[in-house]
Order: C-alpha cells, then sequence, then structure tokens
C-alpha cells in the first residue's frame, strides 16, 4: 500500500495592477503607464570537471531588466519630455507593483536608460515604452 499523502493548498490574496507606482529619476510616470515588466536575472558558470558525467554550474553576477509602457501624452508631463531626455543615462528606479503604503513591496535601484520607442497607429492612440537595464543592485524591501 501506498502511503496517502495530503497536501494543502495555500491560497493567497491577488493584487490588482491597478495600484502600482513607478517612478523614474524621482518623477512618478504611473499616470502614463500601463504596463510594466520586471525581470532578474543571475548569470550562470559551467564549473563541470573531468570525470563527471554530468554538468554543474554555480551562480554569478547578478541583473535584470525593467520594460515600462504606456500611453503617451503632450506636455511637460508625457513621456517624450519626462522619459525620453533620459536616454543613455543612468537615474534613480523605484517599482511598488502593489502601490504606495506601509507594508507594501518596493523595489529600488538605479537603471540605464537603454531605449525609448513611441508606436503610432493610425486608427488608435499613440503608444511609448522604454527598457530599463538595471545597474547595480535592485533592494527589495518593504515600505515604511
Amino acid at each position: 500500500l501506498r502511503p496517502t499523502i495530503r497536501t494543502r493548498e495555500l491560497i493567497m490574496p491577488r493584487v490588482h495592477g491597478r495600484h502600482t507606482s513607478i517612478s523614474l529619476d524621482g518623477t512618478v510616470i504611473s499616470s502614463i503607464s500601463n504596463n510594466t515588466s520586471y525581470g532578474r536575472t543571475a548569470k550562470a558558470h559551467e564549473t563541470t570537471t573531468y570525470g563527471l558525467d554530468d554538468e554543474r554550474h554555480e551562480g554569478g553576477l547578478k541583473g535584470g531588466k525593467t520594460t515600462v509602457n504606456g500611453f503617451y501624452e503632450s506636455g511637460a508631463t508625457g513621456p517624450a519630455d519626462v522619459v525620453e531626455p533620459l536616454l543613455g543615462t543612468t537615474v534613480e528606479f523605484i517599482f511598488m507593483p502593489e502601490g504606495v503604503g506601509a507594508g507594501k513591496p518596493s523595489r529600488t535601484g538605479d537603471v540605464l536608460v537603454v531605449s525609448y520607442n513611441e508606436s503610432v497607429p493610425v486608427g488608435d492612440y499613440i503608444t511609448w515604452s522604454a527598457e530599463l537595464q538595471h545597474s547595480g543592485p535592485m533592494v527589495t524591501g518593504v515600505q515604511a
């Protein structure tokens, strides 16, 4: 007889993305943003030696990138005036996926703004996107 394995399902509360807050170089850009993809990576170094039948790997330097998308707005608070001038510079980035508030998660660090793009379809709204390369540590914490 096989033993009966009981599993307990953990039910975690879902969080809606509408509360997300993003700051780039000290300017909150949440009102012109509607999609953020935050990712972290680590280098994998092969450390296999002679006589082994399987590969071995060890972790190396960490990094990552974030892509922010949104709706284009004209004027001093739009992405052409706020985000595009940062192209090629390293600035502070603050990402709060659950919004602003004590105890909520935040990720803070420097990013290099590596691209800025605008999409201008004939039958829809203009959109924009920017790719942010993480530069140095990205500190994960909770808001005070």
